[in-house]
Parts: C-alpha cells; sequence; structure tokens
C-alpha cells in the first residue's frame, strides 16, 4: 500500500507496509493460517490471522478490500467476506477500520453492475461497523476517477504519486485517526505511570447506562439493608476512626457454574466455599472475557510470565474472584483513606462503579527514582478501570452519603485456591517477570468493555449450558513473544483489472482470486 507510509508520517506513528498481489477477498479466507503466502510478484507473507499470532501486540486493522472482487462476486458476498475478515481481527483482540471499496474507472464508466456490486458492499460494511461501534469504524475516502484526472494512473486503475498523497491525506483527516489513537468512546483513557517496582498502567472505560441499569436489577443491588446479610454481605470495619461510615462486602464467583467454587478468602487467606455472584454479574464478567478473548491470549502468550499464571488465564479466572463494596453514611476524605497494596490476586484486576461517586487514590511517579507523588481518579456509575493495584501504594475516599445514594462497586481479580497463591508467590522474581507483562498489556489500551446485547448473549448462552470463550476452557495460547504496541493495517487495492472473459470462464476463475494487491501496514505506538 504506497499509502501506508505517507499514512504512518501524518498519524505521527510508524508503519510496515506489506503487500499481497493477486488476491481476493475469499482468497485472503482460504489462507488466514498459513505460514507464508507468496503473490504475483514473488513476494511472500503470513496470512492474516497467523500475522495477528505472530505479532500478537497489533491493535488496529484497516481493511481495504474488494476491488477484484467486483468482476466475478455479488456485492452481499463481497460484504460477507469482508465481514468475516473483520471479524477474525476482533476474535484477535484487534479493532478494524473499514475502508469503502474505493472508486475506479471500471466503477465510474464500466458496466453498470460493477457501480451496483460496489454500492451494495459498501452500505453492508458501514451497517456492520455501525453495528460494532467500539471495535469498529467505516471510513469512506470519495477519491472520484475522472477523465484526465492527475490522482489516477493512465490505467484508471491506480493511484498516481498526487493521488496516493491525497488519499493518505484524506484518511489523516476523517475519523480513523482518533480511532487509532484511542479518543473514540467517552471516558476510554490509559496512564502510565512508575509504582515501587516499575511501570504500571490503568485502562479507564465505560459502559452504557443500560447496561448499568441492567446489573442493578439483581436483587443484591435492590434489597434492603435489613437484607445484606442473607445476601451474603459482611459488614466491615476498616476505618474504626471514623464514627458513622457503614462498609458491606459479599464474595463471590463470576464462573459458569451456579455452584460455589473453593477459593482464597480475599480478607482471611485461607480456602472457603465462594458463591457464585448473581447471573447477571456473572454474564457481564463472562462477557468482558469473550469480548476481550484476544487481548487475554495476547497476555498469555507473553514469553516473560510464570506458568503459574498463564495457567490460571487459560482456565478462565481472569476478573473471577469478586467483592462486591458497599459503603453509605460519613464520609472517607482523602486524609483518612488508608494506603496499601493489595494482594497477588489484584495483578490484574477490574473495578466496576455501580452506585455513587467514588475516589481512587494513588501514589505514582512520572519517571523511574522520582519521589511519588499522590494522583486521583474519579469515578461514578458506569465506570470501569483495569490496572494492577497490586503492584502501586492506593487508598480509596467516598463522599458521604445514604443508603438511597450509596457507592456500590465490585472489584474483579484473578481467582485461585490458596495452594494455586502459594505456587504463585513462590516466584522469587515474580514481580520482575509478571509487572512488566501485565502493564504493556494494559497500556495497549485495547481492552473493551461488552454491550448490552453482548451481556444477554453471554446470559443465554449460559442457561443454555453453552461454553463461552475464555470463560473456563482450553485456548490454545500461542507461543508469540509481545514486543511493543502495533498498529496493522492490511489494504487491498486492484493491481490490474481482470481479462474480458464469459461468463463460464469468471465462474471457473472466481474460486483462486485474481489481480488484487493486499497491502499491510503495522503501526507501534
Amino acid at each position: 500500500a504506497p499509502w501506508a507510509p505517507l499514512l504512518a508520517e501524518k498519524l505521527g506513528v510508524p508503519v510496515d507496509p506489506i503487500g499481497m498481489s493477486g488476491w481476493t477477498t475469499r482468497q485472503i479466507l482460504s489462507n488466514l493460517d498459513a505460514v507464508s503466502n507468496t503473490d504475483v510478484c514473488d513476494q511472500e507473507h503470513p496470512g492474516l490471522r497467523q500475522l495477528l499470532r505472530r505479532t500478537p501486540s497489533y491493535t488496529h486493522v484497516v481493511l481495504m478490500a474488494g476491488t477484484n472482487d467486483l468482476g466475478v462476486v455479488s456485492g452481499p458476498d463481497i460484504a460477507s467476506n469482508l465481514i468475516m475478515l473483520h471479524n477474525v481481527c476482533h476474535a484477535a483482540g484487534v479493532r478494524t477500520i473499514a475502508l469503502s471499496i474505493p472508486h475506479c474507472k471500471a466503477t465510474t464508466v464500466g458496466p453498470s453492475f460493477v457501480g451496483e456490486r460496489r454500492r451494495e458492499a459498501n452500505e453492508a460494511i458501514k451497517q456492520f461497523a455501525a453495528s460494532k461501534p467500539d471495535w469498529c469504524i467505516h471510513v469512506e475516502v470519495d477519491l472520484l476517477w475522472e477523465r484526465g484526472s492527475t490522482d489516477f494512473e493512465p490505467d484508471g486503475l491506480h493511484l498516481s504519486e498526487a493521488g496516493y498523497a491525497r488519499f493518505a491525506s484524506m484518511l489523516s483527516d476523517s475519523p480513523l485517526s482518533g480511532f487509532i489513537h484511542g479518543s473514540v468512546g467517552e471516558g476510554d483513557t490509559t496512564t502510565v505511570a512508575e509504582g515501587p517496582f516499575g511501570p504500571v498502567a490503568m485502562q479507564r472505560l465505560r459502559v452504557s447506562d443500560e447496561l448499568v441499569q441492567y446489573l442493578l436489577l439483581d436483587d443484591m443491588q435492590s434489597c434492603t439493608e435489613l437484607a445484606m446479610g442473607r445476601r451474603g454481605f459482611d459488614a466491615c470495619v476498616d476505618y474504626p476512626d471514623i464514627e458513622g461510615h457503614t462498609y458491606w462486602e459479599g464474595y463471590f464467583h463470576s464462573e459458569s457454574q451456579t455452584g460455589s467454587v473453593t477459593s482464597v478468602h480475599p480478607r482471611k487467606g485461607c480456602n472457603f466455599e465462594k458463591p457464585a455472584a448473581p447471573w447477571r454479574l456473572r454474564a457481564f464478567l463472562g462477557a468482558v472475557r469473550a469480548v476481550n478473548s484476544g487481548w487475554l491470549e495476547r497476555l498469555g502468550a507473553a514469553g516473560s510470565l510464570p506458568d503459574e499464571f498463564a495457567s490460571l488465564l487459560t482456565h478462565g479466572r481472569a476478573f473471577s474472584d469478586l467483592a462486591v463494596q458497599v459503603h453509605h453514611g460519613a464520609a472517607i476524605t482523602p486524609s483518612d483513606a488508608r494506603f496499601h497494596m493489595d494482594g497477588i490476586n489484584s495483578c490484574l484486576h477490574l473495578a466496576l462503579s455501580l452506585r455513587g461517586q467514588r475516589s481512587l487514590l494513588c501514589k505514582l511517579s512520572d519517571t523511574p527514582g522520582e519521589g511519588a507523588s499522590d494522583r486521583t481518579f474519579d469515578f461514578s456509575s458506569g465506570d470501569v478501570y483495569i490496572s494492577c493495584p497490586w503492584a502501586f501504594p492506593h487508598g480509596v475516599a467516598y463522599p458521604q452519603c445514604d443508603w438511597e445514594s450509596r457507592v456500590v462497586a465490585v472489584q474483579c481479580r484473578l481467582l485461585f485456591t490458596r495452594q494455586e497463591e502459594e505456587q504463585l508467590e513462590s516466584r522469587p522474581d515474580l514481580a520482575r517477570c509478571l509487572l512488566p507483562a501485565i502493564t504493556e498489556a494494559i497500556a495497549s489500551g485495547t481492552l473493551r468493555m461488552p454491550s448490552l446485547a453482548e451481556v444477554e448473549a453471554e446470559a443465554a448462552r449460559r442457561s443454555l449450558g453453552q461454553a463461552s470463550p475464555w470463560n473456563g476452557i482450553g485456548m490454545g495460547i500461542s507461543q508469540a513473544v509481545r514486543r511493543g504496541v502495533q498498529l496493522l493495517t492490511r489494504t487491498l487495492e486492484t493491481i490490474r483489472p481482470p481479462p474480458v472473459m464469459d461468463a463460464s470462464a469468471l465462474a471457473e476463475m472466481a474460486p483462486r482470486g485474481m489481480g488484487t494487491v493486499t497491502g499491510v501496514s503495522v503501526t507501534r505506538h
């Protein structure tokens, strides 16, 4: 893709261009897992899924494909192939940018069916992107072919040097830039700072208001305070000097099973039978693991990770140990907050705010060797953060509130037994092996929260006893080593129009694909 280096320069990120000449969308799908594919220009590159496995730190794929399919494949079939390519990327935890099938001479002055197929495919892809706003955006680049246009070569197919420059400029000015740099989605930001043992990261996200209301339908969220004990909550006293502050905490799991599981009690440090969380909350955490299965796989494949940690990820234990915390009454001010560092089960930690407001106070620094300073992150209903509070001092402040305006937060940690915890903590180099990989994974900023529809679908699967990705089943973690955060851009442009032939010849040639270039470019943040 000759425009890829130009786009990289405009976006301020490096790009590694790769090309596959002579391929249709169907041919790409048929060779997703190939270790090496040879194009018509004798260039060799791996299949798309193989490439994502091989370099699992990719964050985005820019996909422009379908021009060469127009002569032999219907518009709906082209769109179906493109959607499957996007889904391959999403399954790997990689977001995508769907570029429209571009104009060329054939779509302007060629047979009418060519332009109609282009229109149908582009409209279907646009609708697909709109249905997955957290994972995909659609970008229409209207660089029109006209007789005498300096943007195209004389063949009316390839862009000229000036055309590629204009194309890259149009892309950089489109929503693509914001999507790549992480500005899409209110409240979705990533912070990296220095903790006592090295860099730590926090990604902040939001769930929709509709999803919050869905989760609040669970009985434990709507019961009276008198019923909290019967709902599995204990009255805790973490602030004995603050009169009038009430703190309830309940311990649950988010595994698929409805019965209890043996795991560590987060306060007592011994094994106990942890009951299942309410089904909506379990479905939410199951959907979190499912929509981030690629992210979890890439983390599990990090070369430095202890085997004990990777095994826990493999068995769906991420975000499965839940502590539901309820606060009301007298305020806990920042000066009252008790700074601490969590146990090893918070090395991979997701916190969901369901009611009220609270402030997370962290002691972090900007550079190694610099003294730590206080940083405050405010959270309200619907806010989520993912971090590693095992590796930096922190405390929490709460405003004064009554029961009706109580603060409710769910702390989602790594689920393990006391024996598994001991095995993990027996590593003398645990922080050195574990923290860099977790920090790099979170710093990629590629985690996302599920939609209400995805949570409801997860709940339906569980009601039917069906397994979900990354919820306690084998996941085939690859052995790729993650290094750097990268953006993968995959594009297709036509290298030459297909030869003129009759319908039977076209049908014979269609499965093999004809005359397309696939350009792949990789960007590292």
